[in-house]
């Protein structure tokens, strides 16, 4: 039978035959930890540099097919580019470095396409009060001006800026006034054959957020306004339009009258 202290002799064997187990785990363990990550990390590599390659000769067929490309791609008669709405076409500059470019490709769209047909009309001899109550009804800051209702040709516009600065801050009674007092006349105009881009230019240069629209015979057939042309195109070509009207000019069209 075993005294006291070979017992605890025997233990302290037993104990230190353990650790030393634990220890060789631990050690095999860790090692074997390392060489797995060691072996992802040269995966990750390998993939990391066959990505790069097939995005590269991604990149360089790109440019090959962009080079074979017909441009009737973008021509504005393609059917793809004539759906409603925004509709921006992408391409490639063809260099070394390709830089993007965006063409909107629904300003080549014609106004008919985006005006307000038949828009509500009033005739000079028209109280300036129910010129102003047509706006109200109408949602509208523009009234076209036409010769008669059965002829509809126009002869001017009158807007709800022409009413205040004609009238009212002239110290004018308007109670007393017709269309005819204040409207503008002759007007800017624009056809229904015009391409969106056109009629863009022409607001732009005259500063006038709505436009007419006229046929061939003088007929007022429609109208448009700048939230039409926003509707229509990218929201960079509306801030350039935007801006574009409101620019100052040497005098406007009001104080000129």
């Amino acid at each position: 039978m075993l005294n006291k202290d070979e017992i605890i002799g025997k233990a302290k064997q037993v104990k230190g035959s353990i650790k030393e187990s634990l220890g060789w785990v631990t050690d095999d363990h860790k090692a074997e930890c390392e060489g797995k990550a060691e072996r992802a990390e040269g995966k990750s590599q390998e993939n990391e540099a066959q990505v790069r390659r097939e995005i590269g000769e991604t990149e360089e067929e790109g440019e090959s097919a962009s080079d074979r490309r017909s441009a009737s791609e973008f021509s504005p008669n393609n059917q793809a580019n004539q759906k409603p709405g925004r509709n921006i076409t992408e391409v490639k500059d063809i260099t070394k470095n390709p830089v993007c470019c965006t063409i909107d490709t629904n300003l080549q769209m014609e106004v008919k396409d985006i005006m307000t047909k038949n828009p509500v009309c009033c005739m000079s001899d028209t109280k300036l009060q129910d010129v102003a109550r047509l706006m109200v009804e109408h949602d509208c800051g523009e009234t076209p001006v036409v010769e008669s209702k059965q002829s509809m040709k126009l002869v001017g516009v009158i807007t709800d800026r022409d009413i205040t600065c004609r009238t009212v801050a002239k110290g004018k009674n308007p109670l007393e006034m017709t269309a005819g007092d204040c409207m503008s006349s002759p007007c800017i105009t624009v056809t229904p054959e015009m391409s969106m881009e056109e009629c863009c230019q022409v607001m732009e240069e005259n500063k006038v957020r709505r436009v007419p629209v006229v046929d061939e015979g003088g007929v007022c057939c429609g109208i448009v306004a700048q939230a039409d042309i926003a509707l229509y195109t990218s929201k960079q070509e509306t801030a350039r339009l935007v801006k574009g009207i409101s620019l100052p000019n040497a005098a406007s069209r009001v104080a000129a009258a």
